[in-house]
């Protein structure tokens, strides 16, 4: 069938193993939680580059948990992508315009699942293969550039769905630093989010690290922080709802807000 002027462009073929996971439903060999995001970046237009979700950078030959990512693609300067992943359960193609009016910055291709002991591909079928990243599943493995696991610790509080972790951006949640308040997150039944803090909107804040409680609504939005220029937090899952809560330790610089593949941006400040 003939695609619209204005029809999204991502064809995404997703294996029962993918469909389960991403309706919360356990499934052998899946280590990680969909929260975490899988974040690639092109480089020029040359090639690209994978991040895991605690930011260390995946390599060829290098190795990720087996388990359920959203993957994220940021492609600032090409102008002409065709973005690929590939490998058992996994058939992601995408130009990275959903709504042709232009690339989308960042674009969020939805949930993949990486299974146990299988090889995945990511590349650029117009760069070639120069562009290509192969990389295997393993059970709680570990890239070449540091360990995959993620720093921002969750506690108490459950999600419909399978429950949630943070990942990390540019921030820490380790529990040594000495918690400064907590902060209300909230994505309504619309995928509208919110963040307040001591009953006020968020604008801006001290360093340090913080409680969030999250409570989630959509069942197709998500929440999402990001320290500008870095990588996302995520928050909560775009297929979840329920309530969780996450420690998260934010750095000196600005920041935003918004609903997973929704917007729009919400900007705050994290003052020194």
């Amino acid at each position: 069938m003939a695609e619209g002027p204005g029809s999204r462009r991502i064809r995404l073929l997703i294996t029962p193993i993918a469909l389960a996971v991403g309706l919360g439903v356990p499934s052998a060999g899946v280590a990680r939680s969909q929260a975490d995001v899988l974040a690639v970046s092109y480089v020029g237009s040359t090639s690209l580059q994978v991040r895991a979700p605690d930011g260390s950078i995946v390599r060829s030959g290098g190795t990720l948990p087996a388990g359920s990512y959203s993957l994220q693609v940021d492609d600032p300067d090409y102008t002409n992508p065709s973005f690929q992943m590939s490998g058992p359960g996994v058939n992601v193609s995408s130009n990275l315009d959903s709504t042709g009016m232009g690339i989308d910055r960042p674009a969020f291709l939805g949930t993949v699942t990486l299974q146990l002991n299988a090889s995945y591909k990511i590349q650029d079928a117009n760069i070639g293969a120069s562009s290509a990243i192969t990389f295997t599943a393993v059970a709680g493995g570990s890239t070449p550039g540091g360990s995959t696991g993620g720093t921002t610790t969750t506690s108490g509080g459950s999600s419909s769905g399978g429950g949630s972790t943070g990942g990390t951006g540019g921030s820490s949640g380790s529990t040594t630093t000495k918690l400064v308040g907590t902060i209300k997150a909230s994505v309504s039944a619309t995928g509208k989010p919110a963040l307040s803090f001591g009953g006020k909107a968020v604008k801006t804040l001290k360093k340090g690290r913080y409680m969030f409680t999250v409570a989630d609504h959509s069942k197709k939005a998500a929440l999402i922080v990001w320290p500008l220029g870095r990588h996302a937090i995520m928050l909560s899952g775009a297929a979840t709802t329920g309530s969780s809560s996450h420690s998260v330790t934010l750095s000196a610089g600005k920041w935003f807000f918004e609903a997973f593949m929704s917007g729009p941006r919400t900007y705050f400040t994290v003052t020194g």
